[in-house]
Formats: structure tokens, sequence, C-alpha cells
């Protein structure tokens, strides 16, 4: 290796190894791409020089043809790996127009002294061979003279102490088994509907799993091989797939009807038939089959329970740490092991239990449980057939993963072998699933690009709106001559008409909601920095955000004096919150009387009243401060984002569980007349799984986030040692 190969770049907490394209953050790899590398790494080279993407371009794909998007995707993931630096600036700046400059000062190093290396291998070989086979001979050709002086003996001893060494690095090595590797990722779908929240399984030649148009869930299988998926047919108005027996005769499915609430739980032939029910009453959000194929494992809260298949007995195995989630046993049926994210633990991680509900443990206590596996945490995975292997998902700083960690230990191997990264997957993407013959992961890309849209009621249908920006959520200032908006994972404003945009927030701060102040000078917006939501504050004029408070889905009150949020309740069951008023002067809040199981607060412009969802999205109530009591508005929909219209008499609201369609409504507070306000004449394009109110334009037609998806199948093909 040359001394130039040897040097590290060093930039905030990051540290990057080129020669074994390492990035290192604390000691801990984060997972990139092998293109995302290369431009961090050209990046890096070159920091504090703008480099035309031209540049960029030709240097990270000299011989191949692509579009400009692929350098704006590694850009992405670059951003949301690394986040912002201490003083919460971006380490990648773009230039608009231009290209892009790394943008904080990088030290070059050379690897720590306590990385030694013999300054000849082949030598060094070569003595201890000869030092093994003829030990005198090796000693009186190493000693100055036939006198055996002090100095002459301890030479003697270094010359063996290495020998040793290198004879048990030796041995080691060819006890220790190579890692896997894998040795391509093949796309297996090409439709873009696989539900990439849901599980996947396979019977050995199929694949069987949860496929999404619009508002509607239902169950689909394709061939282990690739080809076009086919539709199972199901009597159910939504259905997710959740297991297949270990005969693999019979689907585990979910009905439901509202977007997180738990499923009715079905048993389904894979040949075709009548589905049973699990019990009359028995609903869960997740549940497996147990190795025996007799009963079935469910979580509820941060109980797991096992029932008999036809729903009798239920019987309470353990209590985890936290809500389980990711259920999967091992091959022989002795382990169950779960993700779950414990009280004091802002991220997931692995435990495991016997079959009988016994010996409790993590299974890898302390890997990864840095600052970087915050965002997201450990996902549970599968075993591969033989139980050598247990590969499982990492979400870190935004970044997914998968891993491989060794399930059998060597001769020499007192603990538990680290995990071995296997891949990292350039898009969303839940655990893995092993193929029966242990050679492919199996697994869910889901890939999005969203467009901002404006219904219009005279064609009946969407048009693009403000060039069809990619927004999430959208909000006018007060005087309608600035908007507001948030993509993936940053907040903007421009003007009204799409001009004079700027970038407001910056990863790790991904904003989930926002709300305008009253004056239209500063916007509110929510954000997980780490392991709970909080509050923060930006001025129109951009600069650094002030971190208010601990809280979600703030808003503005209509005197700009205080602002409504909810919290996560400390007691009750799991993700139910509480709403609470804000005295942003004082920095003093407090809770309001009535409103645990309630989210999303929003003021009324009297600015007496506070409209508020459960928990579960199926009830909106409005609270009134002077008489401090809630009244119930509205109950039986999936209420998902609702904004009051321009002269405060109405509610607009989306109900994403209403079909395929999935129709925003207008609810009148006066007399709580509900109409509907989007009717389709056309159904949306094959490549748009559905669409997301975002708010309401300056004259209330509303707008929404179309999502084009490509969320298909994909297998990797992995050589397991």
């Amino acid at each position: 290796m040359s001394a130039e190969r040897q040097h590290l770049f060093e930039f905030g907490p990051f540290r990057i190894d080129a020669a074994n394209r390492l990035l290192l953050r604390g000691g801990e790899p984060v997972p990139l791409t092998p293109k995302a590398f290369d431009t961090l790494l050209f990046l890096v080279q070159n920091s504090g020089r703008l480099l035309d993407k031209d540049e960029l371009m030709k240097a990270l794909w000299p011989d191949s043809f692509v579009e400009e998007g692929n350098l704006s995707q590694n850009v992405f993931v670059l951003r949301k790996a690394l986040g912002q630096s201490s003083d919460q600036q971006p380490y990648i700046v773009t230039v608009p127009g231009r290209g892009y400059r790394f943008a904080v000062e990088v030290r070059d190093s050379v690897p720590p002294s306590s990385e030694i290396r013999l300054g000849n291998p082949e030598w060094a070989e070569v003595a201890c061979e000869e030092a093994e086979e003829h030990p005198e001979e090796a000693i009186r050709a190493t000693s100055p003279a036939p006198r055996q002086g002090p100095r002459s003996r301890l030479r003697r001893g270094v010359l063996l102490g290495a020998c040793l060494v290198l004879a048990g690095v030796g041995l080691y090595a060819w006890l220790s088994p190579p890692p896997p590797r894998v040795l391509r990722m093949v796309p297996l779908t090409h439709f873009g509907r696989v539900e990439v929240a849901e599980p996947l399984v396979t019977d050995g030649g199929r694949l069987y799993f949860t496929e999404r148009t619009g508002g509607h869930w239902g169950l689909a299988q394709v061939s282990a091989q690739g080809g076009e998926p086919v539709e199972i047919p199901t009597p159910f108005p939504s259905a997710a797939l959740l297991d297949i027996s270990p005969d693999r005769s019979q689907l585990l499915v979910g009905s439901f009807s509202g977007v997180g609430e738990e499923r009715a739980l079905w048993i389904l032939p894979v040949q075709g038939g009548s589905p049973r029910r699990v019990g009359d009453a028995m609903t869960a959000i997740d549940a497996v089959w147990t190795p025996d194929g007799q009963r079935v494992v469910y979580p509820h809260g941060v109980d797991i329970y096992v029932v008999n298949a036809d729903g009798s007995e239920p019987r309470k195995l353990l209590s985890a740490p936290g809500p389980p989630a990711f259920f999967c046993w091992s091959p022989d049926g002795r382990r169950l092991r779960f993700s779950a994210k414990g009280p004091s633990q802002p991220y997931r991680s692995l435990w495991e239990v016997t079959s009988d509900g016994s010996q409790l443990h993590p299974v890898l206590p302390g890997w990864n449980s840095g600052p970087t596996s915050r965002a997201g945490g450990l996902g549970d995975g599968g075993w591969t057939p033989d139980s050598s292997y247990f590969v499982f998902a990492l979400t870190s700083g935004g970044a997914n993963s998968f891993w491989a960690v060794p399930e059998r230990r060597g001769l020499l191997q007192l603990a538990r072998p680290n995990p071995v990264l296997l891949s990292a997957i350039p898009f969303g993407t839940r655990p893995p699933t092993p193929s029966r013959d242990g050679r492919r992961l199996f697994f869910v890309g889901a890939q999005s690009r969203t467009e901002l849209v404006r219904y219009d009621a005279q064609l009946r249908q969407f048009v693009p709106f403000l060039a069809g920006i990619p927004a999430r959520l959208i909000s006018f200032s007060p005087d309608h001559q600035w908007v507001a908006y948030t993509t993936d994972n940053s907040l903007w404003r421009s003007r009204a008409d799409g001009s004079d945009r700027l970038q407001l927030s910056f990863p790790p701060l991904s904003p989930t909601s926002l709300s305008w102040s009253p004056d239209g000078k500063t916007i509110l917006f929510a954000a997980v920095p780490r392991d709970e939501p909080r509050v923060y504050r930006v001025s129109l004029e951009g600069g650094l955000a002030e971190d208010l408070a601990a809280g979600g889905n703030p808003d503005w009150s209509p005197d700009g004096e205080s602002m409504v949020f909810d919290r996560p309740e400390t007691s009750g069951p799991p993700g139910q919150t509480s709403l609470w008023l804000f005295d942003v002067k004082k920095r003093e809040a407090r809770n309001v009387p009535g409103s645990k199981g309630l989210q999303q607060g929003m003021w009324l412009s009297d600015g007496q009243r506070l409209i508020a969802e459960s928990n579960d999205f199926h009830r909106l109530a409005v609270f009134d401060l002077r008489s401090q009591r809630w009244t119930e508005l509205a109950q039986g929909g999936t209420f998902h984002v609702f904004r009051c219209s321009r002269d405060g008499t109405s509610l607009y609201y989306q109900d994403v569980t209403r079909g395929r369609e999935q129709p925003v409504f207008r609810l009148r507070l006066s007399d709580r007349k509900v109409e509907q306000v989007t009717n389709l004449k056309e159904p949306l394009p094959e490549d748009v799984t559905g669409f997301s109110f975002a708010g309401l334009a300056p004259d209330d037609s509303p707008l929404a986030t179309l999502i084009r998806s490509n969320s298909d199948i994909y297998a990797l093909d992995v050589a397991f040692p």
C-alpha cells in the first residue's frame, strides 16, 4: 500500500479510510453504497472547491453515460448519512445550477501507530518457517557472534515470539471461515406496488407479499425467479400478509379497514379456499406461526402471547423490553428473536428468548449503540436454513444496510463474532427473507418520487402545482405571499409563485409538520433529531433553527403568544399522546385537560377552540378553552392531515382507507355536514400508488402529493461459507 493510500481523511466526527473503503463515525462503520462512497471521497479530496456536475459525473462514471439524477441521489444519500456539522451547517453545499462543494475542514492524517505492519511479510513468513523446522540454525543465523550474551538471548526471544505470533495468526485465519460475499443484486418484479412495510415470505418456489394500490391493500404472489405478480383474492376490505405456515400450505393474514389499527387474524390456504378466523374477537398488529404450525405468536402492548390456531387458550409468553416487532423463529424452533425498543433505549435492538418464553437477553449487546443508530436501529431478519448465519437489517443515520452474524463460533472464538456488513441498500427496506436453499436474500426495495398537485374541481383531476415540487406538506403564509413546504428531509420556503426558494432546515432535522406564525415571519416545525420529537422555530429568512420544546405537530395560536403540540404519554399504552399548550415567551407548558389519547392539535381562527384527532385516527374532537370541555366532532373515518378553510368555517381532511380513491372531504363546523370534495374522473396513473393530502391553496383547493412509487422485490445472491 502506498503512503498516499494509507492516509486517512477526517472531518467532524467522521473518518474516511480510503484503502479499506470505510466511512467511520466514532469507530463504527457507516453503511454507504460503493458509488456513494466514491462520491464522498472525491468531494473530500477536493474540499473547499466547487465541483461542477460535469466534473463529478466524469470522475464517478468515466466510462458510462448516466443521468444526472444518479449524482443527485448519491448526494442525497450522503446528506442523510452525515447529517449536519457541529455548527448545524450541511457538510455538502449545493450551488444552484453549478454543482457541489464539501464545505467543512478536512484533516489529512496517517494511521495511528497502533496499526503496526511488518516491513516485509514474506521475509517474516520464511523466517518463521525456518525457525519452526530448524530452530538451532535460525538462532545461529540471527546471532551476531557465537557467544550467547544477554543481547543475543534477547534477539532470540524476540524472534521466537514473532514466530509464535505469526503462527497463531495463521492458525486463527485457518480456523476462521471467510466472511459471506454478495455476488449480485437482482430485481424480481417491475410493477412498483409492493408494500414495503409488510413481510415477504416464500414457500421455495414462490414469493408472497402485500400489494398496495391507493387506499387498498391486497395479497399477491410471484415466482421466486421473478416475473409478473398474480393477485390472491380475499373477501376483506384490505389485507396484509403476516407469515406462512411451516409446512408452506397456509398464509397468516390480517384484515383491516383503517391504517395503523390492529388486524383480525385469518388463516388462508395457499392453494385457494375459504379463510378461517383465528378467534372471533382477537386482533393484533403483527403475528407469526409457531414452528409446529399449531399456534400463533402475537404482540399486545409490550407483552408477547401465544394462542392456538383456532383462537383458543391464549397464553402470555413474556413481557418484552418495549413494543416487540419482526418476530422470527430459529430453524430448530428453540429460539424466538424480535426487535424491541426499551424504555431507556432511543433505538431498536435485537432480543432473544427460548420457546417457553424464558432466558430473555439482547442478541448483540452494545453493538452499534452509538448516536448513528438512533435514527432507526435494528430490525429483525432470519436465519439461513442451516442456522449458520442470522441476517438482519440496520437503519443508521437514515441509511439502510443488511448484516450477517455467524451463529456457529469457531474453535478459538469465545464470544459471539461481530456482524459482517453484507451490503448497503440504497432505498427503503425491511428485514430480508432468506431463500429455502440459503443462497439468496429476498427483500422489498422502496424508492418513491413525489409531485405536488392541485385538485381542479371542473376538470375533476389533479394538475401540477408550483411546477410539481416534491412537497409532502405545504402551507401558505397568512398574507398568501409566501409558501412553506416539507420534502423528504428538509423544510423549504418560496414565494407563492415558486420563486426565491430557500432551504430552512437540514438533516438530521427532517420536518414532520409545519405552522406559520400569525405575522408570517417565522415557521414552527417538528423533527426527531435523536430519540424524541422536538419543536423548532426558524425565521422566514433562514438561519439556525431554535429548539423550543419536546413535542410534535405544533400549531401557532392566532395571537402568536402560544402554541399547541402533542407529546408521548409517560404511562399508558405505547404510542399514546396528549396535548400541551406552550407559552412562547415564558417557555412554560401545561397539559390540556382530557386530551389523553389525542394528537395533532390545531387552533381554530377564534383562538378559543382546538381541534384534535384520536391516536387511532378514527375520531375528531373540539376543545373549548373557556368551558374546558371536549365535544366530539366526527368519527368513523380515518382522518389524515386536516386543515381549516380560509374563512374558518370548514375542516378538510383525507380518508386514506376509503378505497383506491382516498378522497378528501369537507366538514362544515356549524352543522357537522360532510361532503366529498375530490371525485376523480379517471383512475390515477399506474405508477401512482396513491396520494396524500398536503394542504390547501389560497382558494381552498385541495393540494396533494402524488406518490409515484417504485417498490419492488429484489434478491441478493450471497455466498455463505
